[in-house]
């Protein structure tokens, strides 16, 4: 423990005598702080370096998420965890997830799947699809599985930030399920396209036909399938 110390100890002396710093530096700094479970003079280090225009990155609340897991502060960490989110102050990414998951699991709360439908949501509603990708990653690594009431956030989610494509790509990558929960999926996408204005062109009309022919859906088609005039 005593390199943590002497880390922060010359940090304060080139602060005495104006050595400039980077982030990197700062983060250095504030994990010390953590390991020594003193987050909060990791918060006292990045409001000085605020003050010095070093802007934080995605490690420097990852590392003070990390503290207030550390010494049981739950609810802090989560109400940090929400600011950053809702406030848009950095794109969170696994390490973010996995550390707010450890301090749910610590905390004696195990994330389930409508734990990460919720985040998945939140995710999208702010415009971060690249964290609810790595977080569906993530979540597929805990051996928790998106049921229909997951894909339909995250295929709302896609198509609400213009990514259409790539929701066609999800519904192919569970074209091979053969359930009524996938059936299910199917009638909801076509349901959503027709909400949003996408039309039923040529290669999704034909992605959908070859599912549903397999699957004997040809009534489903037929009914959630917008009419034309």
């Amino acid at each position: 423990m005593n390199h943590y110390s002497c880390s922060i100890d010359l940090f304060r002396q080139m602060g005495v005598i104006r050595v400039p710093f980077d982030t990197h530096t700062m983060n250095i700094v504030i994990k010390c702080c953590s390991q020594l479970n003193h987050t909060n003079h990791g918060f006292a280090v990045l409001g000085y370096g605020l003050k010095q225009a070093v802007a934080p990155d995605v490690c420097t609340y990852n590392t003070l998420l990390n503290g207030l897991v550390r010494e049981d502060r739950i609810l802090e960490a989560e109400l940090l965890f929400k600011k950053l989110i809702k406030q848009d102050v950095c794109e969170p990414d696994v390490v973010m997830y996995s550390t707010m998951i450890k301090g749910l699991c610590k905390f004696g709360l195990k994330p389930d799947v409508v734990t990460y439908s919720t985040m998945l949501q939140g995710l999208f509603l702010a415009g971060q699809c690249g964290a609810a990708r790595d977080l569906l990653n993530e979540m597929r690594a805990h051996n928790h599985f998106p049921n229909t009431y997951t894909y339909g956030i995250i295929f709302d989610g896609l198509c609400n930030n213009r990514l259409a494509d790539e929701a066609l790509s999800l519904f192919r990558s569970i074209g091979d399920k053969k359930n009524q929960e996938h059936d299910d999926m199917v009638k909801k996408i076509v349901e959503d396209m027709d909400e949003r204005g996408f039309s039923l062109d040529a290669t999704s009309l034909s992605l959908l036909l070859d599912h549903i022919a397999a699957n004997h859906l040809m009534l489903q088609l037929y009914q959630c399938t917008p009419k034309y005039s």
